[in-house]
């Protein structure tokens, strides 16, 4: 087999079915609760390479794996969330662990490897977002002049939707190198402008304004994609998963994308949009001395 093994995971058609809602249709956030997304064309394709095997599948267990894998998801709900230590809540505090992201769980055998052992990377591609939309701003949303009541807003589902890495479980011989959360297309570091949760409180003329609560999580440093005005000229950055010492392994990852409900740039106007096109990539290479 040859060096580098790709999979591609294609994210076709994953819709934003979520009417556009006013910030006074709720009582504890700027999202009402009939936030939904469906997907469906989820597929997964492996193609050869210059040294060793990769073959995936949906539950690792015998007759499953293959060159390439079809999820079928369709009908998944999203939801605006917050992250916990054992996973997510909706934005009232209400534990709700089906259906409020998309999870998909890949499960990759690798063989043949050589005895310095391998790499497994991971990138998206070809990521396509319906059009941004905008809003006017009916109270002020923060002290920057692009924040005061009156301005529009343009807001981008790929600046709220977040994507997390786990691993399945410990195997001996892979040691994870990416077991964290990631921006999907910016990092927020030192936002500025207008925020969120800032013009929600306004708008609610809330007694006790609601604060973001403290999170012990961070975001690795490296967003997974730059858009760019034309999708087809975007930037791609490629993170590693795994360090494969072993000639053979098998072992898992979820991969979950989610909508961050506390963003600053979390507001109603993403409601209605969705991911058009998307895929991930997974490639195997050999380890080196060069690349650790």
């Amino acid at each position: 087999m040859k060096k580098n093994l790709i999979k591609k995971l294609a994210l076709s058609a994953v819709t934003m079915g979520v009417a556009a809602v006013t910030v006074t249709t709720t009582t504890y956030a700027w999202f009402t609760a009939n936030q939904s997304a469906t997907a469906t064309g989820i597929n997964a394709d492996v193609t050869a390479a210059d040294e060793g095997n990769l073959m995936v599948s949906k539950t690792g267990t015998a007759g499953s794996w293959g060159p390439s894998i079809s999820f079928g998801t369709s009908g998944v709900t999203m939801m605006p969330v917050q992250r916990t230590a054992t996973g997510y809540k909706t934005l009232d505090g209400e534990n709700d662990t089906t259906g409020v992201f998309l999870t998909y769980t890949v499960y990759f055998n690798v063989s043949d490897l050589p005895s310095q052992g391998g790499e497994l990377y991971m990138s998206l591609g070809d990521m396509a977002f319906s059009q941004s939309k905008s809003m006017t701003l009916l109270q002020d949303a923060g002290t920057d002049p692009s924040a005061k009541n009156g301005q529009q807003v343009t807001v981008s589902l790929a600046d709220v939707l977040n994507m997390q890495v786990k691993k399945v479980a410990d195997v001996t011989g892979v040691g994870y190198t990416e077991n964290t959360y990631r921006y999907l297309a910016e990092t927020n570091a030192n936002a500025v402008g207008p925020d969120a949760l800032t013009y929600y409180n306004n708008v609610m003329h809330l007694e006790t304004p609601l604060e973001r609560p403290t999170s012990n999580y961070t975001f690795g440093a490296t967003a997974l994609y730059t858009p760019a005005a034309n999708e087809a000229s975007a930037t791609y950055n490629e993170i590693k998963l795994a360090d494969v010492s072993s000639s053979t392994a098998t072992f898992g990852m979820t991969f979950t994308f989610f909508i961050d409900g506390w963003d600053a740039q979390c507001f109603n106007a993403i409601g209605g949009q969705g991911i058009t096109a998307g895929q991930f990539n997974f490639r195997l290479a050999k380890k080196t001395a060069n690349n650790g």
